[in-house]
């Protein structure tokens, strides 16, 4: 079974994700009349959670220094638990892939 969670943004505009009703936090959240979930945070403070882990990854492929990298991270959202990263792409709510070619005229770090 699932929940609707509700996620405001910083321009005040909101954003409906289905999460599983069995998702970590979902029993400490508030629902309003519909039923539908408010989240503990904003989603740019949800999605924020995440940027440590992909700055980190992101960095050490690049030290390993490629012709040309991709990286895809399947990004899993939770009404109290912020953001995570999603153990497969189906069951991610936002696929965020990243793609650099070396510059041919830099040499490795």
């Amino acid at each position: 079974m699932s929940e609707v969670v509700r996620f405001a943004t910083a321009e005040g505009e909101t954003l409906l994700v289905e999460v599983d009703d069995d998702a970590f936090g979902m029993d400490r959240i508030s629902r309003d009349r519909a039923g539908v979930v408010e989240a503990g945070k904003r989603l740019e403070e949800a999605l924020a959670a995440v940027l440590p882990a992909m700055r980190s990854v992101t960095t050490l492929v690049r030290d390993m220094s490629p012709d040309e990298h991709e990286i895809e991270f399947g990004i899993k959202l939770t009404a109290e638990a912020s953001a995570m990263v999603a153990k497969t792409a189906a069951e991610a709510h936002i696929v965020v892939k990243l793609r650099w070619q070396r510059d041919p005229d830099r040499t490795t770090r």
